[in-house]
């Protein structure tokens, strides 16, 4: 018989979800706390950290926790996740208000977590927590110091050295340390300001293959401004010194210090996607850093696009490893930013040619009822991969999280039918929107939400298996296979030369909502209206599938 490549992903795809649910609109809640300021990384098996601050009576106000899910959804650390920093010799002090941290995942899939105290000295820690809830670095952590802000952590790929920054007294600060929080250096090192700057701090970067740091940093001219320059400099492995005889830099559009902005690592060579800023307008761009700190694409680097029609923000940028592309997307906006939609572009990473285009890939229209990117791009394969929520979106009213994944040769051709699909469709307001890739095809999407009177974290898997085969793999090549009316009100009718063995219906989320078997008439009446998949088997092994639409 023949093989049916479509019916095996589904399958593939059913049996991984498990605790998932396919109810979008109720989701995987991941604590049973209040919360605030939820984050996610997933692991290379599948599963999935989740970060949050949980509210606390006074004085302690908040404290911090992590949640793991499994590659089914189940919750490994407990029903509110297992606390950060619990005991030891520095207890945490919190305000009554939390503070941003920043997260990472190394190649054990352990978890990082570098944050500060709001209240007292406002010391910086940052933990190390493994995949059976053991933090590995004590209840205490790595004490970064008083008054230690914007805490990161920065893995290595080929070790378990980790690089850590901060911002304290005005300049970033930067250490490298082992697997078990020992300084590799003689002492931290301390990201010097360029000439006409003062302030300093790490934004981005990377460990090379050496073991050294490209870093790329803000430089301000005041403490008080979010208002900065981005620079590089490449920092010893050894013994932490600067390698570079001065910073080079990189953009001299206006970027924010207090934004996380996105890298891509391509062997030794770093690519930054950004938005800056001049005195009129803002827009994005990709910017290439090699190892010696040159931009071979000169300063800023390669403009996402060249037409000034609409401003550009949020610049993202994904690769698939060992590609030849780098794909950008970005939130683009009308003057005064009341229409909004997304755009993506496509570079030649050698060269930085756009190859969609002076005016970039319009994927959803700016308009004051289209779609906007939210979180990071992600790549399944050559093929690009982001969430969107509504454009109108203000922070309270609700919104819906949907996915999209478009073909990486003709992005503007939709591989989901209608675009995207919807995973968190609750009718609520939705914040702390991460997307990261688990498993295979599957995408997990966490945010907080206030359904029941306190904010929760929820998690949501989407595997696009379904998609990929009906697109990429099933032809519809059975000349002798018909089906009719199409569009379908009520029954829908087989015609086929063969007799049918079985006929399967799938919605636009991929999921099988009926299977019938010998039968050349299917009852779409109760189904709502919208685009479906029938598979239809017949009893020679022939196989085909057909896109119908319910009205």
């Amino acid at each position: 018989m023949k093989k049916s490549l479509f019916f095996l992903a589904l399958l593939a795809a059913v049996a991984n979800k498990a605790q998932w649910t396919n109810n979008y609109a109720v989701n995987t809640i991941a604590s049973d706390a209040s919360v605030l300021a939820s984050n996610s990384q997933t692991t290379s098996d599948g599963k999935t950290y989740l970060s949050y601050w949980v509210s606390k009576p006074a004085p302690e106000y908040f404290k911090l926790y992590v949640q793991l899910l499994d590659e089914n959804g189940n919750k490994l650390f407990g029903p509110t996740g297992m606390e950060v920093h619990a005991g030891g010799d520095f207890p945490l002090n919190m305000s009554s208000y939390t503070s941003i941290y920043n997260t990472a995942i190394d190649s054990n899939n352990n978890f990082y977590i570098a944050f500060i105290e709001t209240g007292g000295d406002q010391r910086g820690f940052v933990h190390k927590i493994s995949p059976a809830g053991t933090e590995l670095w004590g209840s205490d952590g790595l004490p970064l110091g008083n008054a230690a802000y914007f805490p990161k952590v920065f893995t290595d790929k080929n070790s378990s050295n980790v690089y850590v920054s901060s911002f304290q007294n005005g300049l970033g600060v930067l250490g490298k340390y082992d697997a078990s929080k020992t300084l590799l250096w003689p002492t931290t090192q301390t990201i010097s300001a360029p000439v006409s700057y003062n302030v300093t701090s790490l934004g981005e970067g990377a460990v090379l293959s050496d073991g050294s740091f490209l870093a790329l940093f803000h430089a301000k001219t005041a403490i008080t401004t979010a208002n900065s320059n981005f620079f590089a400099q490449r920092y010893n492995s050894t013994t932490g010194a600067p390698m570079l005889a001065a910073p080079t830099k990189i953009s001299d559009r206006t970027t924010f210090s207090n934004t996380n902005y996105t890298c891509v690592q391509d062997n030794d060579v770093l690519y930054l996607g950004y938005s800056g800023a001049n005195s009129s307008r803002t827009d994005s761009f990709l910017q290439k850093i090699t190892a010696d700190g040159s931009i071979p694409w000169g300063i800023n680097g390669v403009d996402f696009a060249t037409t000034n029609q609409y401003f550009e923000f949020n610049t993202s940028i994904a690769m698939n490893s060992g590609s030849n592309y780098i794909w950008a997307l970005s939130r683009l906006t009308s003057s005064g930013q009341g229409s909004i939609g997304s755009f993506v572009q496509k570079f030649d990473k050698n060269t930085g040619a756009r190859l969609l285009s002076d005016s970039a890939q319009e994927i959803y229209p700016v308009t004051p009822t289209s779609k906007q990117p939210t979180s990071t791009l992600k790549m399944l394969g050559e093929k690009p991969v982001f969430a969107t929520i509504d454009s109108n979106y203000n922070g309270a009213n609700a919104t819906t999280i949907s996915l999209t994944i478009l073909n990486e040769n003709t992005p503007s051709t939709f591989i989901i039918p209608g675009g995207s699909v919807g995973v968190g469709t609750s009718a609520f307001a939705k914040g702390n929107i991460y997307l990261n890739k688990g498993l295979n095809n599957q995408f997990i999407v966490t945010w907080t939400e206030n359904r029941t009177g306190i904010t929760s974290p929820y998690a949501q898997n989407y595997d696009f298996s379904s998609f990929l085969s009906t697109n990429d793999l099933v032809k519809n090549d059975n000349n002798d296979l018909s089906v009719y009316p199409n569009p379908v009100r009520s029954v829908l009718h087989i015609q086929s030369k063969e007799d049918i063995s079985s006929l399967t219906i799938y919605n636009a989320a991929g999921q099988l909502i009926n299977a019938s078997k010998e039968t050349r008439q299917l009852d779409f009446s109760s189904f709502e209206k919208g685009v479906y998949w029938v598979r239809i088997l017949d009893k020679k092994g022939n196989e085909s599938t057909k896109k119908v639409i319910k009205n």
